[in-house]
């Protein structure tokens, strides 16, 4: 059995992909993996598994759950396989999961025998951690891996911690967003820092998507940017670089993109330039 936490099994994969003695060693006598501590992405699961049938033939059973300190420290489990990176299961034994309609998300209280009945001397804290019917908040929303059938579990959604209203009153679901976003630039980026709190719109951080367009003097001089060199180049369909480079950045961002003003000489220059 290996154990690791998201962040390491991204590494893991990396060096493997490098270093075919390790990936054999890793793979010799493992029968069954194990994430936790945070969300594991779909593409560093998917990596895993062609890895491993690369390396034996076969996927190796990802197991996982949902917990936190306060539940000592799992009160949901995942003991089948699922492709599904975010796939955590159903209650352990003895625990009850209850689901709470939380805007457009489903928010997972639990309780049983394994949550604790409270912070040390902290009767404030404590009742704000449990509802009327002593179910703990544990802050997480989930959904359905399958509506049609319960046995199927759950999948994580996201931690309504994070969620945040825009100043036109829209909620804005960060753990649905930064995992669709790590999807979408994955490998080249491992995370994001999604802003935009009571202001007009959403902003994403340390992102290419953020800083384009990137012009040629961006990527030649050195580079001191949270993302690779490589994610700033435009690309093509077909994945080519395209031909044609931006000569400026992005003016001021959200009002300057709106409200370009042409910073090109006035005519008169030309017409002396010609003469």
């Amino acid at each position: 059995m290996y154990l690791n936490v998201p962040r390491g099994y991204e590494e893991l994969v990396k060096a493997m992909r490098q270093d075919d003695r390790l990936r054999l060693n890793f793979f010799s006598r493992l029968r069954l993996l194990f994430y936790a501590a945070a969300a594991l992405s779909q593409h560093v699961l998917d990596e895993l598994d062609a890895l491993a049938v690369e390396t034996c033939g076969e996927r190796m059973f990802m197991m996982t759950g949902l917990g936190a300190t306060e539940t000592a420290p799992m009160a949901i489990c995942r003991t089948w396989e699922s492709p599904l990176a975010g796939a955590i299961g159903l209650p352990i034994p003895q625990v009850e999961a209850k689901l709470v309609p939380t805007g457009d998300k489903l928010e997972i209280r639990v309780r049983g025998p394994n949550v604790t009945p409270g912070y040390w001397r902290q009767d404030d804290l404590t009742r704000a951690a449990f509802d009327d019917e002593g179910f703990y908040r544990i802050g997480d929303a989930v959904r359905f891996v399958d509506a049609g059938d319960v046995n199927a579990g759950f999948a994580f959604d996201g931690r309504l911690a994070e969620d945040f209203k825009l100043a036109t009153g829209t909620w804005v679901n960060v753990g649905v967003l930064r995992a669709r976003a790590i999807l979408h630039f994955a490998p080249c980026l491992r995370d994001f820092v999604v802003t935009g709190h009571d202001r007009g719109e959403i902003g994403v951080e340390a992102s290419p998507l953020r800083h384009a367009p990137h012009t040629v003097r961006d990527l030649i001089e050195p580079w001191d940017r949270a993302y690779p060199r490589s994610a700033a180049i435009p690309q093509g369909p077909s994945g080519v670089p395209k031909q044609y480079w931006p000569p400026v950045n992005r003016v001021d961002q959200g009002y300057g993109d709106r409200n370009l003003v042409c910073s090109c000489p006035p005519m008169e220059q030309y017409s002396k330039a010609a003469e």
